[in-house]
């Protein structure tokens, strides 16, 4: 994840997305029953922000479009369980041949 990305992240919405009192739980929000469950979603809030809860459009913030993907699927896969918080590991790549 973009280190900007992650600071931004952290600022508001806690240390390992857990919330905080300045936002919720993205964990929450991106699991299967929260207010932010599908891709389609979540990329929503991105692009246009949150602005009666003062939340930014990603692009006033000068985040990367490029990682949305990828911490959305981080993002769900901790809601619904499916992954432990912290720093994702890294994919590993094949020794070159």
């Amino acid at each position: 994840m973009d280190r900007r990305l992650g600071r931004e992240r952290a600022r508001c919405h806690g240390d390992d997305a857990l919330g905080s009192s300045f936002g919720p739980s993205l964990v929450t929000s991106l699991g299967p029953t929260g207010e932010v469950s599908t891709p389609e979603d979540f990329l929503e809030v991105l692009r246009t922000g949150r602005k009666d809860k003062g939340m930014p459009s990603a692009a006033k913030m000068g985040l990367d479009s490029v990682y949305f993907d990828g911490l959305y699927r981080y993002l769900a896969g901790r809601g619904r369980g499916q992954l432990k918080g912290g720093r994702p590991a890294r994919l590993e790549q094949p020794p070159p041949q």
